[in-house]
């Protein structure tokens, strides 16, 4: 529901209170005998209420066996007058908080209309109320037993068009039926003995019927509470199969925050990496931008988490010992749990809600559980992709290898539908920089050239040490020329700057060196495998460039062209 419509149900709900006062005090009799007797009802009635049933998402009420009895001993005002204690009661024991009090309105309309048109059945077929055992049980057996059923229908019918039309949620109207039933089958039965009870004893009957209904209460919270932690902890094992199955870091973080938000009911959900003691934002693209900025750095509720190492959880806005004022009022509870691997805090996750008390210690003990799993899980796909990493990648330059990069151009050949082009290139008088300054020398200018060509190449380039001093780039969507160009920077940018290296046989002494390079490049042709290919740019690099004087750029088509010229 939108605000706009929020609004307007509050405006009718206090307007029908307004009227269901005055109704009351006008028509409901004050100082006579049977003040204590509805005073019993309704406590009876509030007692009943305050041991809802959640299940699977939907509110069991249990307190219509009582409301039953009130209709037919007082009437039909009465009724609804202690049905609105009853409701507020149910709503607020089965956890609605601020922002879903829209259901109090909601729900006291439901009840209402199921009121009135479940009496008017009843009057209709000659039920009476008020008169007690006056009447013969057979002659309101009928009455009664219409009442039931039609109070039954309608509710459940509002409530299920209120969730389909209004909530746009899932629901199973014939399962929803079918739950009704089964409670009715207990609850009938209860009303009518308490209204005969309480003809044949007065308010004992309410004293028994209520220790007898709330022993059967706690029981049933006691069974639901362990059906309930039952379906948690199947819920987070599920949960646990699918982390662990995540293989890349992107597809853990986003499959961790949504099921989270998702377990939690939680309106955010933000979850943080530690790193040289500032946070760092993970799950930054599952909020909305404004949210990403002020989350990028962490919360104050994460970094408090981070820096000490012990959850926080705050239940209530106000009673909070930490205050993030850059948080809108909206957000009312905090839990914020550390993610530990071993002994150190590998980063941090705090969900945020907008209804006070909204965290229970049974959810939070699961998220620990969901928390513990991610920690295993995020680490052994970090040492997936690390591995994966170290085995595609040239360990001195970190430039991919030849395997990598051989898998990577036949792919490209057999799949690209665009132009594509190679360069391969060998730095000029190598062995000789080894024979002066030293290996390592020769290892630092590897890694210096990998880091130009890194900075140089376009973004969707491949770059990769093709062994020794040699080097391929694999240009996607560049022509010959276009990676002549390419080329035609990195000669440059080899020849005019120089490097810093410190000479292993000159005792440490550092010196500038500058180091060229030779460029062979090649276009694919339409039948051209891979190492066709690279053949070229070989051909095109020696015949091109190195007998050419070396530090120079050369393509294939130079090479074909002065060799059809020759001939």
């Amino acid at each position: 529901m939108n605000q706009k419509q929020k609004q307007w149900l509050w405006g009718l709900y206090l307007g029908y209170l307004v009227v269901l006062f005055a109704l009351s005090v006008v028509l409901i009799p004050r100082g006579d005998l049977t003040a204590i007797e509805k005073i019993s009802f309704l406590l009876l009635m509030i007692l009943t209420a305050s041991m809802p049933i959640i299940y699977r998402g939907h509110v069991l009420t249990l307190f219509q066996w009582v409301s039953l009895a009130v209709f037919l001993k007082y009437g039909l005002l009465v009724e609804i007058v202690m049905t609105q204690f009853a409701i507020i009661t149910t709503l607020y024991s089965a956890g609605v908080r601020y922002g879903s009090l829209y259901r109090i309105p909601v729900n006291t309309f439901i009840f209402l209309i199921t009121s009135l048109v479940s009496a008017a059945v009843f009057y209709f077929l000659g039920g009476e109320v008020g008169r007690g055992l006056a009447l013969t049980f057979q002659q309101q057996l009928v009455p009664i037993f219409a009442y039931a059923v039609t109070f039954l229908v309608v509710n459940h019918t509002l409530i299920h068009l209120f969730r389909v039309l209004v909530l746009k949620a899932n629901s199973s109207f014939l399962k929803g039926i079918m739950r009704e039933v089964a409670i009715s089958s207990i609850m009938l039965p209860l009303g009518l003995m308490l209204l005969y009870l309480s003809e044949a004893v007065g308010l004992v009957a309410v004293f028994i019927l209520g220790s007898f209904f709330a022993g059967i209460g706690m029981f049933l919270q006691m069974y639901h509470k362990s059906q309930y932690t039952n379906r948690m902890l199947k819920d987070v094992t599920e949960y646990g199969y699918e982390l662990n199955a995540c293989n890349t870091r992107e597809k853990l973080i986003h499959l961790f925050a949504v099921q989270v938000e998702q377990f939690l009911e939680a309106d955010t959900v933000v979850l943080y990496e530690g790193k040289q003691q500032e946070l760092n934002l993970l799950n930054g693209s599952l909020l909305d931008a404004e949210w990403s900025n002020h989350f990028q750095s962490g919360d104050l509720y994460s970094k408090n988490v981070y820096e000490t190492g012990s959850p926080y959880t705050m239940l209530r806005r106000e009673d909070g010992d930490l205050r993030d004022i850059r948080l809108p009022e909206i957000y009312q509870s905090v839990v914020s749990l550390p993610i530990r691997q071993k002994e150190d805090t590998y980063g941090v996750i705090t969900v945020f809600s907008k209804n006070m008390y909204h965290f229970k210690k049974q959810r939070i003990h699961m998220l620990e559980i969901l928390v513990n799993i991610f920690a295993v899980a995020i680490k052994n796909v970090d040492l997936l992709e690390t591995t994966k990493q170290e085995s595609v990648r040239d360990p001195l330059t970190g430039l991919y290898n030849f395997r990598y990069m051989m898998e990577a151009l036949k792919k490209t050949v057999n799949e690209a539908d665009f132009p594509f082009s190679i360069i391969l290139l060998d730095l000029d008088h190598f062995k000789k920089i080894n024979d002066t300054y030293g290996h390592q020398s020769g290892n630092d200018v590897l890694e210096a050239v990998a880091d130009r060509m890194r900075k140089i190449c376009p973004d969707n380039s491949v770059i990769s040490r093709y062994g020794g001093e040699e080097f391929v780039i694999l240009l996607p969507h560049h022509g010959e020329e276009d990676a002549r160009q390419v080329g035609i920077l990195l000669q440059q940018d080899f020849s005019s700057r120089s490097i810093l290296i410190r000479s292993d046989l000159l005792v440490g002494e550092t010196v500038d060196i500058k180091v060229t390079a030779s460029f062979g490049i090649a276009e694919a042709g339409k039948k051209d495998h891979a190492m066709d290919l690279i053949r070229k740019a070989d051909r095109a690099m020696y015949n091109g460039a190195k007998s050419k004087g070396r530090n120079r750029v050369a393509t294939y088509s130079d090479i074909k062209q002065e060799h059809s010229l020759s001939l």
